[in-house]
């Protein structure tokens, strides 16, 4: 199975829409739209582009042991530095989406299950979002949930 990432925000991100290979972006009118994003006028599918389209969002599985976790991420982990990049297009895509909706919304889930409701709802500003956090995962403490759908609320930082 592939993870699905979506972004719902009523203003659009074209910006986000045309990047290169293997930089993160935002795939607009994806085929599946998620139930949980109805009441947004826009969905995105976040992925990474590849030479043929967009990938799936796997990239966002933080896929490491618990002692890895603990101290943030693995440095000798090869996928490491992808991950992170990953992670790091995403930041830039919650900032933006903060700058143009007030009340952007994530929702990932498998891929097929994008009209289930979320089994979790997060508030997160754009510095939440990096890896070993396991924001796509039913717990924060080393993952291991199976990655329910999840809905993200993105927020701006309050002192």
């Amino acid at each position: 199975m592939c993870l699905a990432v979506y972004l719902g925000i009523d203003r659009a991100l074209a910006r986000f829409t045309d990047v290169a290979v293997g930089e993160i972006g935002l795939e607009a009118d994806p085929s599946l739209r998620p139930k949980a994003l109805a009441e947004k006028r826009l969905v995105y599918h976040v992925s990474d582009r590849v030479p043929t389209g967009w990938n799936c969002a796997c990239i966002f599985l933080d896929q490491v042991v618990p002692w890895e976790a603990e101290k943030g991420d693995d440095p000798d982990d090869p996928e490491t530095p992808a991950r992170a990049k990953a992670y790091a297009g995403l930041q830039r895509i919650a900032r933006a989406a903060l700058g143009a909706d007030s009340s952007p919304l994530i929702f990932s889930c498998w891929w097929g299950d994008q009209q289930e409701p979320p089994a979790l709802t997060r508030d997160c500003t754009p510095d939440d979002i990096r890896p070993a956090r396991y924001l796509f995962d039913d717990t924060l403490d080393g993952g291991q949930g199976g990655n329910p759908p999840i809905l993200i609320r993105l927020r701006e930082a309050h002192p």
